[in-house]
C-alpha cells in the first residue's frame, strides 16, 4: 500500500493519494464553512483583497467539526512517510475565491516552522476541484533534498516569509489536478506557491485544509527560529 506514496515522497519531495476522504464529509465540511459569520472580529481569519477567507489559522480548534479529518489512515500514511511516530500540530485552512485573490508566494514550511531534523510534512485535503486555473498548490519537484533556503519579509497576507531567488522561481513547478477528497502530502523543505484564482465566482473557489504533522524527532531549532522572527516580529 505504501510503496509508491513513500518512494514518491522520497524522490520528489511529494506524494499524492487519490480518493483519501469520502465525499459526504468534503460536502459536510464545504457546508460548515459556509456558516462562518465574517462580520464578527476573528483573529484566526486572514481575508483577501476581495474580502473573502483566504486562511484561517487552528481551524480545527475554532470549528470542532474539522476534527473529523484527523483519522487513522492520514496519522498512519504520515508515519510511514517519515518513518517514525507522528502527531498533529494544527489544521488550517488555504481559500483562494474569486477574482482579485492574492497569490501564495513561493516557500517553504520548514521556515516558518524551524524544525531540526526536517521530518515533518503537511497533509493538503483538496475541498474542491483545483487546477492551475483556479490557483492549485504547485511544486517544485525535488526540492526538499538541499535545504532551507533564504526567505525575504513578505507583504502578502496570510504569508510573512518568501523565496525571491529568481533562479528557483523560473524552473518548471508541477500543477497536480485535485479532486475533493485527494490528499497532497509533501515535505517541510519542499518549495511551492500558487497563483491566484483566475476563475469567477464562488461556485470555482480553490479551498484545502492543510494538516500539519511532525515526525517525534523534529524539534525546533533557535537559529532557525531567529531567521524566522527576524520577518515576523509580531509572533
Amino acid at each position: 500500500m505504501f510503496i509508491n506514496l513513500k518512494s514518491n515522497f522520497k524522490r520528489y519531495g511529494i506524494t499524492i493519494q487519490k480518493k483519501s476522504f469520502p465525499i459526504e464529509l468534503i460536502r459536510k465540511a464545504n457546508n460548515e464553512l459556509k456558516k462562518i459569520d465574517l462580520k464578527k472580529k476573528n483573529n484566526h481569519i486572514v481575508l483577501d483583497k476581495n474580502s473573502r477567507i483566504k486562511y484561517i489559522k487552528d481551524l480545527d480548534f475554532h470549528y470542532n467539526f474539522f476534527k473529523k479529518f484527523i483519522n487513522s489512515r492520514l496519522l498512519l500514511t504520515a508515519k510511514e512517510l517519515l518513518n517514525e511516530n507522528v502527531y498533529v500540530v494544527n489544521v488550517g485552512l488555504h481559500s483562494k475565491t474569486g477574482k482579485n485573490s492574492t497569490p501564495t508566494p513561493a516557500h517553504q514550511d520548514n521556515f516558518y516552522w524551524s524544525r531540526k531534523p526536517a521530518n515533518a510534512l503537511t497533509a493538503y485535503v483538496a475541498l474542491t476541484k483545483q487546477s492551475k486555473k483556479n490557483g492549485v498548490i504547485s511544486y517544485l519537484l525535488g526540492s526538499h533534498k538541499h535545504g532551507v533556503l533564504k526567505h525575504k519579509k513578505s507583504n502578502i497576507r496570510g504569508f510573512s516569509s518568501f523565496i525571491e531567488n529568481k533562479d528557483i522561481l523560473k524552473k518548471n513547478f508541477f500543477s497536480p489536478k485535485l479532486n475533493p477528497g485527494d490528499v497532497v502530502f509533501h515535505h517541510c523543505n519542499t518549495i511551492h506557491r500558487a497563483n491566484p484564482n483566475l476563475s469567477n465566482g464562488v461556485k470555482n473557489s480553490r479551498k484545502s485544509i492543510a494538516i500539519v504533522i511532525y515526525g517525534e524527532s523534529a524539534l525546533e531549532n533557535k537559529k532557525m527560529k531567529i531567521l524566522y522572527l527576524k520577518n515576523n516580529p509580531k509572533i
